[in-house]
């Protein structure tokens, strides 16, 4: 049975995931030491799936991604240090090779959140409603 069960093509559409490749937490783990203690939501993670790798790649929209999957909004900022803005770059080429619907908004020097708060909402919000005007 699946760790996560697959959401609707419009729960997807809809959702806002956190694109993370949750393998590299558990190894990270692995990694750790007193010299260098494991970040705290590394920690949450980890507990969440037992340190298990397996597990781990079942639960990451990275690793699950396929061709079913709905069109995708990715809205990153490339001075995020929680989630590193490569991991979209790389969810979104991952989705295109599957022929999936991908659009990637960048935007510059803004960090982990940012289209929550001015400037930047007033911003993503059009690029946000143009993409489920698309899609929806």
């Amino acid at each position: 049975m699946p760790l996560v069960s697959p959401p609707t093509r419009r729960a997807r559409a809809l959702s806002c995931y956190t694109v993370v490749r949750y393998t590299s937490h558990v190894y990270e783990m692995r990694e750790a030491d007193q010299e260098r203690p494991m970040r705290s939501r590394t920690r949450r993670v980890l507990e969440l799936l037992g340190g298990d790798a397996a597990k781990a790649k079942e639960a990451s929209p990275f690793w699950r991604a396929d061709e079913t999957a709905a069109a995708t909004l990715l809205l990153h900022g490339d001075a995020d240090v929680t989630v590193p803005h490569a991991q979209s770059v790389s969810y979104h080429h991952r989705l295109r090779e599957l022929g999936v619907r991908s659009e990637l908004y960048t935007e510059p020097g803004a960090v982990h959140g940012y289209f929550n708060r001015s400037p930047y909402f007033e911003r993503t919000v059009p690029v946000m409603e143009q993409f489920l005007l698309r899609e929806l």
